[in-house]
């Protein structure tokens, strides 16, 4: 986003798009930041710009694998991959979805069901940790 000087914050998503769809152009969203600038939230603005939707969220699995080298590992569900997944309670896409189980290498690493500090949380915001 750029601030003009009238305060009002313009939004280069159109310029992304084509960024991201150019087929010259090997890179993911920006990121590194944190609030609107989080992975999922590139993607949802991609695919509200017009990007299809899997392509969308390509940029957030698989297009950082291949600039990273580790396509051959991660990056998408195929056999003989790490099995790296992530299981939504909604569309990953969806500030409303939950994280429900992450599995790293194919061994569950976390599962909401147990996550008593989350649970602790919920009942409790003002509760500090």
């Amino acid at each position: 986003m750029i601030r003009a000087s009238s305060g009002r914050c313009w939004d280069w998503g159109v310029h992304a798009l084509q960024v991201v769809t150019d087929s010259s152009f090997n890179s993911g969203p920006s990121f590194g930041r944190s609030g609107p600038y989080h992975h999922w939230y590139q993607a949802a603005r991609l695919v509200q710009y017009g990007l299809p939707r899997a392509e969308a969220i390509e940029t957030i699995t698989l297009t950082p694998a291949k600039i990273l080298g580790l396509d051959h590992r991660i990056g998408s569900l195929e056999a003989g991959k790490d099995a790296n997944i992530a299981i939504f309670s909604g569309d990953p896409l969806d500030a409303r979805s939950w994280v429900e189980r992450v599995f790293i290498e194919g061994r569950e690493v976390y599962n909401r069901s147990k996550d008593r500090d989350l649970e602790l949380l919920l009942k409790d915001p003002e509760r500090s940790f």
